[in-house]
């Protein structure tokens, strides 16, 4: 189904036009910073099949349970604004909230959206906003314009096309030729139907496994919950609040153990490795520009997954829980990999894990197996025509390891012959393939706002006038 929302403040003869494609945070919050920076009329269209920009998977969550994993005083999706999301928190939901505490995803989703409404009230004329409820397919560049073409043969035309469309999929834990098929936990479906006393069988260990095992607690599921994961070991837990460190990045750090033996020696003359890796944060990427490919390999293949339970960490209130659940053995943890499954004749799952250390396998019977396993880090394992689409006609390409798109410093994307485009940018996630950390909002807000500035200066002086392609232009209207 392809249908259209018209959110237009204004209908200015002749507007320019940027298209987002994606209508999750990181699309959302390059709107806001669009609309808070136009000095002139402009058309921000939103090619997202979900019906409320803004929520996405993670902040769509119906669950009470999960939590933020950054703490309210760092979630402005403002850059130069800190304490915003802080203070809608304190107007909407609790007038002393903390800013150490975490707030409810669900409710970040909602700041999220009324953030952009609030942007476009505020901006009166300038702003005409449209929202199709649709998937992008293919963007064609043109002496013109560009071209965004969608599901059913819709397109529309735009000066800019900023690409937005968050994480990658997860990567599937089964092995090869498996009759069994594991469920996301970012469905909304993963845990309906489920038996209060039946066994599950998690597959991965970090924060979507956090939050699949609260999901299934706050649902009233009372069997046993199996985790399996190659390392077997969980996100690590925010610590006490303490003084942000400032410091200049480790210069004579130039390989990974390098810089490991730095946060090492910060962290015990700071007290704490939170400090010390939230210190090194800002400097993350500017490390991973001057590493060279054989460093940056040798860090993916050692050190990654210990840099991410330290940096990806889950607030204390979740810990909590999920301590309780394993020492109760509600929750038990199992170091290896699944290397055989089956469906048993009353329809159970037979499920064999290879566990670690040589020990011998584990045979495991459960009612289902859910996928929380996190993004892949491979791009060219999405599905998304798009994509394939983009590196087909040499639009896009990835970086030498395969993690993301490759563009420059404000996020243009560099395609096949190394031009660095002029009307084609990326945000957030999919820029993994120059930027290590570019998932998080501290890191979205602020390529949004270097991307608003780029765009909006470079925009044309004489706009073309944009339309839907007359061949669609009948369904668009109709609505449904």
């Amino acid at each position: 189904m392809t249908s259209r929302s018209n959110w237009q403040y204004a209908h200015p003869a002749q507007t320019a036009t940027v298209a987002i494609i994606g209508g999750g945070a990181s699309g959302l919050i390059a709107a806001v910073q669009l609309i808070q920076r136009a000095r002139r009329a402009i058309k921000i269209v939103f090619v997202e099949p979900r019906a409320n920009l803004g929520s996405g998977i993670a902040y769509s969550t119906e669950f009470n349970s999960h939590l933020l994993n950054v703490p309210a005083g760092n979630m402005s999706a403002l850059h130069d604004d800190p304490d915003h999301f802080l203070r809608w928190m304190r107007t909407n939901v609790a007038k002393n909230f903390d800013r150490r505490s975490f707030a409810r995803r669900s409710l970040y989703g909602s700041y999220l959206g009324e953030t952009l409404a609030e942007a476009c009230l505020l901006a009166q004329q300038r702003i005409s906003l449209d929202h199709y409820r649709s998937r992008a397919t293919r963007v064609e560049i043109h002496r013109s314009g560009e071209r965004v073409w969608m599901e059913n043969g819709l397109r529309i035309s735009a000066d800019r096309v900023i690409l937005a469309l968050g994480n990658s999929p997860q990567e599937n834990p089964m092995p090869a030729g498996s009759e069994v098929e594991a469920v996301s936990a970012w469905s909304r479906s993963s845990f309906d139907g489920l038996e209060p006393g039946a066994s599950v069988l998690l597959v991965g260990a970090g924060l979507t496994t956090v939050d699949a095992v609260l999901a299934l607690d706050e649902r009233g599921h009372r069997g046993t919950i199996h985790v399996v994961s190659r390392h077997g070991k969980w996100p690590l837990v925010h610590g006490a609040s303490t003084a942000p460190i400032h410091s200049a990045p480790p210069r004579s750090a130039t390989s990974s153990r390098s810089i490991l033996r730095a946060i090492r020696k910060q962290a015990a003359s700071a007290g704490g490795w939170q400090a010390a890796v939230d210190a090194l944060r800002p400097h993350t990427n500017a490390l991973w520009a001057r590493a060279s490919q054989s460093e940056r390999r040798r860090f993916l293949r050692h050190l990654r997954f210990y840099w991410q339970i330290h940096r990806h960490r889950m607030p204390q209130e979740a810990a909590t829980k999920i301590h309780s659940m394993r020492w109760s053995g509600r929750v038990l943890n199992h170091s290896g990999r699944i290397v055989e499954t089956r469906i048993e004749n009353d329809s159970r799952l037979r499920v064999r894990v290879a566990l670690r250390g040589g020990r011998d396998d584990l045979s495991l019977e459960v009612a289902r197996v859910i996928n929380c396993t996190g993004p892949s880090s491979n791009l060219r394992d999405w599905p998304h025509s798009l994509i394939h689409d983009l590196l087909a006609t040499g639009i896009v390409r990835s970086d030498p390891l395969g993690l993301g798109l490759l563009t420059d410093n404000d996020g243009a994307l560099i395609g096949r012959d190394g031009a660095h485009s002029n009307v084609v940018f990326a945000l957030g996630p999919m820029r993994r393939g120059t930027l290590l950390e570019t998932t998080a909002i501290p890191e979205i807000r602020e390529q949004a706002a270097g991307l608003a500035r780029r765009i909006l200066t470079q925009l044309p002086s004489a706009p073309l006038h944009h339309q839907v392609s007359d061949l669609t232009e009948s369904l668009v209207a109709g609505g449904d």
